[in-house]
Formats: structure tokens, sequence, C-alpha cells
């Protein structure tokens, strides 16, 4: 018989997590890539990966010592791992360009992170041109805002927790069951009767693409199997990876499933058709 099991929970960044990553690093490290405006943010997240004993490159941290171009491109090429904090100036500086896209002909492995939420002009921020096409289809980590320490603390567990996934680090010790909830279930209303001759409305179908009306609004990415429920947005790739749609872009989770189903709790099945 086939044995059932059910995923709820969240993720940590585990000793055993970092001892792996660490060993997938080895005499290389994490460069940190950023225009100056977020340099306190970006010291901070230096700070608290050193402290964790990975190794992290960063300018102003003893990473630029003679000429400044060379001390880049030695950056880059002794890192596995380059994370660009992406800005509006980030996107228009030339030397961040070059930077990044040193690292892409390198085969550094570009981990973006979020570090700004309005333009100038008031919009919403969202990276283009160059910087969109080189991180297009890349999940980014959220610093946008950021202020209070414990809140840096967790989105730098995040980031390395996405790193130690690009690095085919095995991050499914990380998982932590979700605490029972403690409020009791509450009655369901009674539903209102029918109205008479109801017309019923077309269903959004949600997936990559999104049905509005007679429209289809395409979402990036490429998925195999979506599923919506009350669990929200999930779906798989043909490599099996899972994800979860926060609204804004697809979020890793780790494992592998060839085809998930999202309902009050979140299902999945594998390659080895268990459930």
């Amino acid at each position: 018989m086939t044995s059932l099991t059910r995923y709820n929970g969240t993720m940590s960044l585990t000793p055993e997590i970092l001892e792996e990553l660490r060993g997938k690093l080895g005499e290389k490290h994490i460069m940190l890539s950023y225009n100056w405006g977020v340099q306190d943010l970006v010291k901070t997240v230096y700070e608290y990966v050193d402290s964790k004993g990975i190794p992290v490159w960063m300018d102003i941290m003893g990473g630029v010592t003679g000429n400044i171009n060379a001390a880049m491109a030695k950056g880059v090429e002794g890192a596995v791992v380059i994370c660009p904090f992406m800005t509006e100036d980030y996107q228009n500086s030339e030397s961040c360009e070059l930077e990044l896209n040193y690292a892409k002909d390198c085969k550094v492995q570009i981990v973006p992170c979020m570090a700004q939420e309005q333009c100038s002009d008031g919009n919403q921020y969202r990276q283009s041109g160059w910087l969109g096409v080189i991180t297009a289809g890349k999940l980014w980590t959220d610093f946008r805002g950021l202020e209070d320490a414990g809140r840096i603390a967790e989105q730098c567990d995040a980031l390395l927790i996405e790193i130690a996934n690009k690095l085919n680090v095995d991050t499914r010790g990380g998982f932590k069951p979700a605490k029972p909830p403690t409020k009791p279930a509450q009655p369901k209303p009674k539903p209102p009767p029918p109205a008479q001759n109801p017309t019923p409305a077309p269903a959004p179908v949600q997936g990559i693409s999104r049905g509005l009306t007679s429209n289809w609004q395409v979402i990036p990415g490429k998925l195999v199997n979506t599923s919506r429920g009350a669990s929200g947005l999930w779906g798989v790739n043909k490599d099996k990876q899972i994800f979860r749609y926060n609204g804004i872009d697809w979020e890793h989770i780790p494992g592998a499933l060839v085809q998930v189903s999202s309902g009050a709790s979140v299902w999945g099945v594998n390659a080895g058709d268990q459930i």
C-alpha cells in the first residue's frame, strides 16, 4: 500500500545546511553586488552571513585593494554565487552592469535580491532592461524597506537557503512542523438560498497564464502542473521543482514532485507515485 504523508510547516536554516553550504563553496565565496545607495543594508547582510561562517565578499569589507577594476574582477572570479541588490540606481549603473555581465560570463550563479520598493516616479520598482534580461526567471529575496534587525536576519536566512538550493545542498532538514491550531473550528454558516435562474459567472483560470474575461495575463515562469486553492497557487516544473506564487514572483519550495494539489492543505505526488 502506498504510504501517505503531508507537509505542513516552515523552513529554517539549520547547522547541517550551513555546514554543507560551506563545503560547496570551498575556497570560494558569495559576492554581494550593489550600488552605494543601499550600502548600509548590504553591510548588515555581509555581517550576518559572515557571522554564520560563510565566506562572503563585499568591496568595502576588504574586498577592494589597489586597482578597483582588477579587485572587482578578482571578486567575481573567486565567487560561486553573486547576489545583486536590485535598485533603480543599480540598474542605471554602468559599473554594476559590467560586473554582473562579467559574473554571467564566468558562469557564476546569480541569486538576486530586491532592495527598492518604489521608483523615483512613484511606481513600483521592477527590474527591466539589461537587469531584467539577466535575472529573468530567477527567484529574488525581498529586502525592501527592512530596517528591523530581526527581519533582516530572517531574510538573510531565506537568501542562504535559496543559495543552498542553487548549489544542490539538501535543505530538507530545515523543515519544521507547523504548530497545531489553537482555535476550535467554527461551524460553517449556512449558504443563502439559490437565486432564481442564476447566471453562473465564468471562473478565472489561474496558472502561468491567468484568465481575465476574454484575455490572458502572462505570469513569468515555466511549469508543467499548477493548482490553486485555499493554500494558494502552487506549481511544479519539468525538473520536478516545487514553487508557490506569492502574488509577485514564484518562491522555490524544497522537495521534488511531479504533481501538486492546493486546497486546505498542500498535497503532492513524487516520481515514485508516493503522495
